[in-house]
């Protein structure tokens, strides 16, 4: 269940106060600002959305040319302990996480150890449905929302089962679902999959999900404030996150994401983190000298697959982003520059990585407010108008 309180006037007008004020941390792989014009429209950019909306705290970054050129933070990461939020602070980044789960299912699939083509049941043999069909999901069909699947409950309806892996958990969920199409005949996102996914990860490998994405991949990329355990987050550094009371105010919440929803909602991270991922993935595929992902595979998860609702729920000037879907990654073009990326949202959290590879350009935005009863997506709005800035693309 999601809780709200009532904000103390006291501690809103500390949350005005630090709305308007950026803070700044260098990060180690700053490099020098932006000139002063741009710099001040990206300010102005995050100032809108957060007088907009009722959200505490803002991170947003941009990685140029392989380096970071812009790395703020706005506002409070944590209104109650009066703590500012900075490019360091991290927060639950919800279905980002998917891209990080697709990327480690290919590289698995570069090691011979998954045949994207083959079944789901061939890797989790106790993966069953009530709808018959099933039979016929396959792992690409996971990646890329095809299976037909349902999507995941904002709260699972059954507690935690102490004696069972989550991840199997959930895939045991799915025993008494029906399937929404048959497998490959449309698209429908689905966080189920994802969960999936995850559990083939952790038996193809013997090492728990969490542990083999730290050690294969958060570690290697230097995203050393990152985690897929939300226990494990250093409190001095943990965003609180936010959605709205009955008079419009921020309000505490939780996150709806367990250990079930690891491989598809758990990433921990921060806007200095995220930069390092965007650099891995514009360098395609290798950080520090070693390769840890194949140039053909960044090309493969970035194919479109399938088109999305979203072109047409958000218009000629948002929608061009979203249009389709490839593998773990949302894949678009607007005005002839090809975009590809990942949203994040929850009650209480919205965040977005976008990608302009073709001009080595990413744009990285959290915000720590989302109400899912009436979904803006701030930070993501705001990550594409970033986006839009730096590639001269003119707003509507």
């Amino acid at each position: 269940m999601r809780y709200t309180y009532r904000i103390g006037i006291l501690l809103l007008a500390v949350l005005l106060l630090c709305a308007c004020r950026p803070v700044t941390r260098p990060s180690a792989a700053a490099a020098p600002a932006l000139d002063p014009a741009t710099t001040a429209k990206i300010d102005a950019i995050v100032r809108q959305a957060m007088t907009a909306n009722p959200i505490p705290g803002f991170q947003m970054c941009v990685v140029k040319d392989g380096q970071v050129v812009y790395n703020k933070g706005f506002g409070l990461a944590d209104i109650a302990a009066g703590r500012p939020m900075t490019p360091q602070s991290v927060m639950i980044l919800a279905s980002i996480s998917k891209s990080m789960t697709a990327m480690a299912v290919l590289r698995l699939v570069e090691q011979g150890k998954i045949d994207l083509d083959a079944r789901v049941t061939d890797y989790l043999p106790y993966f069953t449905m009530a709808d018959p069909r099933y039979k016929g999901i396959t792992v690409r069909m996971l990646l890329s929302h095809r299976s037909g699947m349902p999507d995941t409950p904002v709260y699972w309806e059954e507690p935690l089962e102490p004696t069972l892996n989550p991840l199997e958990q959930a895939v045991r969920d799915l025993s008494d679902k029906q399937l929404l199409f048959a497998p490959g005949a449309d698209w429908s996102y689905s966080s189920y999959g994802y969960s999936a996914l995850g559990a083939i990860i952790a038996a193809l490998t013997g090492k728990q999900y969490e542990l083999y994405m730290q050690e294969e991949w958060l570690t290697p990329l230097g995203m050393t404030h990152s985690t897929f355990v939300l226990g494990d987050v250093d409190p001095a550094q943990r965003v609180a996150i936010y959605g709205t009371d009955d008079q419009g105010n921020a309000a505490p919440t939780t996150s709806a994401c367990d250990e079930r929803d690891a491989p598809a909602c758990t990433l921990a991270s921060s806007c200095d983190d995220l930069a390092k991922w965007a650099e891995f993935l514009l360098n395609k595929g290798e950080v520090n000298g070693v390769r840890l992902l194949q140039p053909a595979t960044i090309d493969a998860m970035w194919t479109r697959l399938s088109g999305t609702p979203w072109y047409d729920a958000l218009g000629d000037y948002y929608g061009p982003l979203l249009e389709g879907y490839g593998l773990g990654w949302y894949v678009g073009e607007k005005d002839g520059h090809r975009s590809v990326g990942h949203a994040g949202g929850i009650g209480g959290a919205n965040t977005q990585l976008q990608l302009a590879p073709d001009e080595g350009l990413a744009a990285i935005a959290m915000s720590n407010w989302l109400d899912l009863d009436n979904p803006t997506y701030p930070a993501s709005f705001a990550d594409f108008d970033v986006l839009y800035q730096l590639l001269g693309i003119q707003p509507q």
